[in-house]
């Protein structure tokens, strides 16, 4: 059926804010509009009583109001589609620990150059590095090796030792693949806001084939405060042009978590090697064992939901 072009008006009376669109993809008219009450659309009463059909809405969330006219004979009836936003319109993800197991191998690569130095390095010491960008690993880190060798010749050390044990990269982990590929086909913009150097994160994003499903990637480098401040956060938000209350955070790490919360986002936690303590879980939109788990919910979270609100002769 051929779409006659609408025009629209705000009704009076205020109760919540809506945007209309033509629902065949063309841009009829962007501009708020209130409920309860109606919209003219071609000359004639669309939606009188549209409120009657609208479920109860949290002024976080706001709708977006599709309107189009159908005219195939004369007299044929307007009809209207009502889109609800979804809950997030973009995603951001940590990499280390979530999107690549790359924790372990270099908490134990740590661990053996430190057993080589006459050093112990706990994993109880180590893992107070989860999540952390590099500046605080290495207040960390370093005080270790004071008087064996200098702290920047372990760090190449290890990471010489990585690169050898690791040619091909880190591995994927499970669910990271498919659940990406759905928010692509969504078309849901995604970034990364690792505490990992943006080079270093280039980089194994580069080997792992993933890089291709991100629009940007954010590193630890580039802002003062880390993780668990929300600077990484907000910088990863801001190049996808996103608002963060809008957006997803997914995290294994507390800091992590703790940081995209701070940042007025929503986070979903799927933990590594280290478990978060249970008030930062209890902030979480959810906590998840495995990304695979993520798969099932990723439509209530990222794609719009459909209703429709009647036609009027």
């Amino acid at each position: 059926m051929k779409p006659r072009s609408a025009c629209l008006s705000p009704p009076p009376s205020a109760a919540a804010r809506y945007r209309y669109q033509d629902a065949y993809g063309g841009l009829a008219m962007d501009r708020a509009f209130r409920l309860p009450g109606g919209c003219r659309v071609g000359g004639r009463h669309l939606c009188r009583h549209l409120s009657g059909a609208l479920p109860p809405l949290k002024k976080t969330q706001p709708a977006r109001f599709w309107a189009a006219c159908y005219s195939s004979l004369p007299g044929a009836a307007f009809g209207a589609i009502v889109i609800f936003e979804p809950m997030f319109s973009a995603a951001i993800f940590d990499m280390d620990g979530l999107l690549l197991d790359s924790e372990r191998p270099v908490k134990d690569a740590w661990q053996a150059f430190a057993r080589q130095h006459g050093a112990t390095l706990s994993d109880a010491l180590y893992l107070q590095c989860i999540g952390k960008n590099a500046p605080d690993t290495d207040a960390v880190l370093a005080p270790m090796f004071e008087g064996t060798i200098s702290y920047a010749d372990a760090c190449a050390a290890v990471a010489a030792s990585l690169r050898e044990s690791l040619r091909q990269g880190y591995p994927v982990k499970p669910g990271v693949i498919d659940l990406l590929t759905r928010l692509r086909t969504l078309r849901v913009p995604c970034a990364v806001a690792s505490s990992t150097d943006r080079a270093e994160v280039m980089h194994r994003l580069e080997k792992a084939g993933l890089i291709g499903f991100f629009d940007s990637i954010s590193g630890g480098d580039e802002v003062v405060r880390g993780k668990p401040n929300p600077d990484l956060f907000l910088l990863a938000a801001q190049r996808i042009a996103a608002e963060p209350r809008n957006c997803l955070v997914f995290e294994d790490s507390e800091f992590g978590a703790m940081g995209g919360l701070a940042a007025g986002m929503s986070v979903v936690l799927v933990p590594d090697l280290k478990i978060p303590a249970q008030p930062v879980q209890q902030q979480c939109l959810t906590v998840l064992t495995t990304l695979e788990h993520a798969l099932q919910s990723v439509d209530k979270w990222f794609a719009p939901a459909v209703r429709a609100a009647g036609a009027v002769a």
